[in-house]
Formats: C-alpha cells, sequence, structure tokens
C-alpha cells in the first residue's frame, strides 16, 4: 500500500507526497473518480481510526467490550468510505469551469488545498474525536454495569478556562443513568470536548423539565451515546448527510471498496 501520510518542512508548509499526487493526477486524468475511488486513501483512514481505537480497547475485558469495537469498527469503515467519495467528488468539481476543462497546473493547485483540508486538519480533528468517543463508549459499558448500585450520573466538565460556555452550562448536572438525556448530551457532544462524567450513588438530580438548567443547542451529528449505539459518526455527519440523492444505493454498498470484520 503506498504511504498517504504527508510530510511538513521547516515552515510547516503543506508538503503532498508522491500518492496525493497520484490520486490528483488520477481525478484529472479519469482513472480515478466515485465510482473507481482510491482503495489506498480508503484504508489509509480505516488504519488511522482503528488506531485510535486500539488506543482506548488496548484489552479486551468483556465480551461487551468486544462487541463494541466490533461495532466501532464497523462505523469507521463506513465513515472511511464516505470521507474518501466525498474528497474525490470535490476534486471532480474542479475539472470543468464556465463549460471548459480546467488546466492541469490550476486543477493541481485547487485539489492540493481541498487533499490539505481533509488529510491534515480534519483528520486530525476526526481522530481525536474517535479517540474520545471510543472512550465514552467503553466508560458507559461500566456505567450501565453499575447502574444498580450508581444509579446516577453527573456532567461533569475539565473546569479550567478553557471550558465552552455551552459545556459549562451542564456542568454539575446530575439525571438518572438510564434518563434519555444521556442520548443527547452523553459527551464528547462536539470537537474537541474534553467533558466526561461521574457515577454517583445517590445526589440531587437536575430538574431539566422545568428548565431550571439551560440547555445548549446541539448538532444533530452530535447527539449521541456512542456506548449505546454502536457509532461514533452517525447519518448526521456531512460525510454521510451531503450524498447526492444518485450515489445513494452506491454509498449502501460502500462506494465499492472492500469491507473488513475484525475479530
Amino acid at each position: 500500500m503506498g504511504a498517504i501520510t504527508t510530510i511538513k518542512n521547516e515552515k510547516d508548509d503543506f508538503i503532498p507526497n508522491s500518492e496525493a499526487e497520484r490520486i490528483i493526477r488520477g481525478v484529472y486524468e479519469g482513472s480515478i473518480d466515485v465510482f473507481e475511488l482510491p482503495v489506498n486513501l480508503y484504508f489509509y483512514y480505516v488504519q488511522e481510526y482503528m488506531k485510535a481505537i486500539d488506543e482506548v480497547f488496548e484489552s479486551i475485558e468483556s465480551q461487551e467490550a468486544q462487541t463494541l469495537r466490533a461495532l466501532l469498527y464497523e462505523n469507521i469503515q463506513l465513515f472511511s468510505g464516505a470521507k474518501t467519495f466525498q474528497q474525490i467528488k470535490d476534486f471532480e468539481s474542479f475539472l470543468i469551469e464556465e463549460g471548459k476543462p480546467v488546466e492541469w497546473e490550476v486543477f493541481r493547485k485547487r485539489a492540493l488545498e481541498v487533499y490539505k483540508q481533509y488529510n491534515k486538519s480534519w483528520l486530525r480533528t476526526e481522530y481525536e474525536f474517535v479517540v474520545e468517543s471510543a472512550r465514552a463508549g467503553k466508560r458507559w459499558i461500566r456505567i450501565w454495569q453499575d447502574r444498580e448500585i450508581l444509579p446516577l450520573l453527573e456532567y461533569v466538565t475539565v473546569g479550567d478556562d478553557r471550558v465552552r460556555p455551552e459545556h459549562k452550562k451542564l456542568d454539575g448536572v446530575i439525571r438518572p443513568v438510564n434518563d434519555n438525556f444521556w442520548n443527547k448530551y452523553y459527551p464528547p457532544w462536539s470537537w474537541r470536548c474534553r467533558c466526561t462524567t461521574k457515577s454517583l450513588e445517590e445526589g440531587k438530580i437536575t430538574d431539566i423539565v422545568n428548565r431550571t438548567v439551560e440547555l445548549p443547542p446541539i448538532d444533530k451529528f452530535f447527539q449521541n451515546n456512542v456506548g449505546k449505539t454502536g457509532k461514533i459518526f452517525n447519518g448526521f455527519h456531512p460525510y454521510f448527510k451531503q450524498i447526492p440523492e444518485r450515489y445513494k444505493e452506491w454509498a449502501k454498498l460502500n462506494f465499492g471498496l472492500p469491507f473488513v470484520k475484525y475479530a
């Protein structure tokens, strides 16, 4: 498999490697398109996100943990397929301008900017989110197992000056473990969310029905409890949500990309 990783020079500029150049050239010449996606790029994403999951599941402690890890592996493969598809679709949008083919150097420059976005800034953020989500999912297994003796759950922020106002609003909220509140506000529920939860034997349950606490709005993509759903990236993530209707059936086949079941 060709390497997909990128390198940086002393000024931290983005420097594409030969595989990036091959993919961009392939789109320009027509050998790569949304129906012939670059498998190497897809597998690179799968391996990166699997690495993030394995940071958390270094050892499998229970059947529940094994089942959750398998579900997360499946989810990140679908996500990797959608990410690969969206990237190539974006490249294809640069091929024609005002009804005329775009010159190679112009196309290459535009495609490289998009490649940098997908494979540097976005990939780093996604990797961190996979780690935190896998950690939260594994934590939920224990929370649910202990719900008889620790029936309450408290929302906890890090408590420093970097905590965002929306997250601070939830700091200290206490709800029963089986409350639907945790289907929506179980952290992480935003990029780079550092919040967590604390199990309690007893405590004063926060009244959220009468709005004694102002619940912050939350994007549907982040309304998720990974320990319950077995998904890190749900159908509301832009990679999934922005698949044009004409490609929906193709998407169900993971865009023709190989799907591997991991033990």
